[in-house]
């Protein structure tokens, strides 16, 4: 794992840390070979949601570049009306998550959370 990809995890986690309770979901399969499959489906979908989630921010970051680009022009021009572009968002797969939840439990699947309290 690299240095860079550790250090972001660690972030992540004390941001996410930061907000308070976490939930934790555990997913238990259905038993029949039918639900299996349909969850396999589900997550099928939710791996086609999250990359069009992560197209929209790529999208975004092209556009932002683009912006910053125009933005640095009209600075360095001594342009007095130069607006900075608002960043992008990261990529959010609260929706695609959801919907993953749903469509488990519809094939027969059971999804338990699990709040992982702070310690403090």
């Amino acid at each position: 794992m690299s240095l860079r990809v550790l250090v972001g995890s660690l972030v992540t986690a004390l941001l996410l840390s930061a907000c308070g309770p976490m939930v934790v979901y555990e997913y238990t399969a259905p038993k029949s070979a039918e639900g299996r499959v349909c969850t396999s489906q589900c997550g099928n979908q939710r791996n086609y949601c999250i990359q069009g989630q992560q197209q929209n921010v790529n999208q975004c970051q092209m556009n932002y570049n683009n912006m910053m680009h125009n933005y640095h022009q009209c600075v360095n021009a001594g342009g007095k009306y130069c607006s900075m572009p608002a960043a992008c968002p990261g990529v959010n797969t609260w929706y695609c998550d959801e919907n993953y939840r749903g469509c488990f439990t519809s094939c027969g699947g059971h999804v338990t959370p699990h709040v992982v309290k702070d310690d403090d």
